[in-house]
């Protein structure tokens, strides 16, 4: 089995970061508002916040204003690893 990235393993514990990762994996979307995010994946405010924040602050994601948020290149490289990872999680015996 492979071994996360460190990366990854940081946003683990955070409840809702990993869930946004799959989002914007999950879509065609390149921008999505905050509120789209919340209602999609049930989060409450305070756990958007935080989550958001950590993306944020690890250049993940970026704010495009209007509470929009965008994948930057090093998300784009993380949400293609988380999807791996869950591919890997979803084959194993």
């Amino acid at each position: 089995m492979t071994e996360i990235s460190f990366q990854l393993r940081t946003l683990e514990p955070l409840k809702g970061a990993w869930d946004i990762l799959r989002l914007f994996g999950s879509t065609s979307q390149s921008i999505i508002s905050a509120d789209e995010i919340i209602e999609h994946l049930g989060l409450s405010e305070r756990t958007f916040s935080k989550a958001m924040r950590r993306l944020v602050t690890k250049s993940y994601l970026q704010h495009d204003g209007d509470l929009m948020y965008r994948l930057t290149d090093n998300g784009r490289n993380l949400v293609h690893e988380l999807q791996a990872y869950d591919d890997e999680m979803r084959d194993a015996p």
